[in-house]
């Protein structure tokens, strides 16, 4: 008895005598050479019909690659980067919505040098109206895409003079993105203690009395050495304009909720414009310093917000008040501008 291989290789030999015979029998008759070459091409026409016959059964389809997809090192790279940005120490419960750029510790490289978070700033602060209008006319790095922009200007000091020794007049010590680099940052550095690095240092413990704690140090680049010098010493910081518990007396004697795993700080601040409370961020230019760079006022109503009993919301409003000018420490700081006046007045 045959086995199924063997009938399938002698049905092939069928069809292949079979095809054979009827194309020699439907050619008409040439001379030898050309039957030579009609032989020859119909055993070509003939194998391969026998190879696409014996592919067809044994030969899968081709799998192309979908190119449109991002490779697999592309893929695994970005949800690392998302695992990490979950894990972050610093992703944890806050009372209030701040911005997501604010959910780390201020650093010149987190925030100056990524280019990235730099335009975040700079976008937080013209979303602003008064803001924006305030430092409109100032000159710019960037070039105004309108007719009859102003010329890109430089603060970089090595091009206030030009290489014949006259003066650049696209140089300016300060620009535009200065100011709305220090009113972003400035602003969440001492509304936002996870911003600030200050966080652990909102409420009073034994150990580090909040008046003379030498931790918020950390806020004096924030601050002209004059307002430093004649507002801060080493045994009383409560001038500065943040929000903390100098008395340590838990705010007056507010009940917070226990301290959990993945919650942390007390106080955190956002800018609280309403316009049916007509509370608005406002900016005036109160003249130019001795650099010839404006003198910017902006007061920011600012709403603080904390976990108390029950999960249940404290929430503490007030004015910021923050006065900016240019900075005459370039070479030690990296901010050309500097807050040189501050309050933070509360409503109730």
């Amino acid at each position: 008895m045959m086995t199924n291989k063997e009938n399938e290789n002698k049905s092939l030999e069928e069809m292949m005598k079979l095809a054979s015979e009827k194309v020699n029998e439907s050619l008409p008759k040439k001379p030898k050479k050309s039957k030579k070459f009609a032989f020859v091409t119909v055993g070509a026409i003939v194998s391969l019909g026998v190879l696409l016959y014996i592919g067809s059964n044994f030969v899968s389809p081709q799998e192309f690659e979908d190119n449109t997809k991002n490779p697999e090192w592309v893929d695994s790279q970005i949800e690392k980067n998302e695992i990490a940005e979950e894990n972050s120490e610093w992703n944890f419960d806050y009372p209030v919505d701040v911005p997501k750029w604010s959910k780390q510790e201020f650093s010149i490289t987190n925030v100056i040098e990524n280019e990235e978070t730099y335009n975040e700033l700079i976008e937080f602060s013209k979303s602003f109206p008064e803001v924006n209008s305030a430092t409109a006319w100032m000159p710019s790095k960037e070039a105004g895409d309108w007719e009859g922009a102003p010329p890109v200007f430089t603060n970089n000091v090595w091009e206030e003079y030009l290489e014949d020794g006259t003066k650049n007049n696209r140089y300016s010590y300060t620009l535009k993105e200065d100011y709305l680099i220090a009113y972003a940052s400035y602003t969440q550095q001492l509304i936002n203690p996870t911003f600030g690095k200050w966080i652990f240092s909102q409420r009073y413990t034994p150990a580090k009395p909040m008046k003379d704690n030498s931790d918020l140090n950390v806020l004096q680049d924030i601050f002209s050495d004059e307002w430093w010098e004649n507002n801060i010493s080493e045994n009383d910081y409560s001038s500065l304009p943040i929000l903390a518990d100098w008395n340590g007396d838990n705010f007056g004697g507010l009940e917070f909720a226990e301290s959990i795993p993945g919650r942390y700080g007390t106080f955190f601040g956002i800018i609280n414009e309403n316009e049916e409370e007509e509370k608005f961020v406002t900016a005036e230019v109160l003249g130019a310093d001795e650099n010839d760079s404006p003198i910017l006022k902006i007061v920011s109503p600012i709403k603080y917000v904390a976990f108390g009993i029950d999960d249940e919301l404290i929430e503490k409003e007030g004015n910021l008040e923050l006065t900016l000018k240019s900075n005459n420490e370039i070479i030690e700081r990296f901010n050309r501008v500097v807050v040189s006046d501050a309050k933070l007045i509360f409503n109730n």
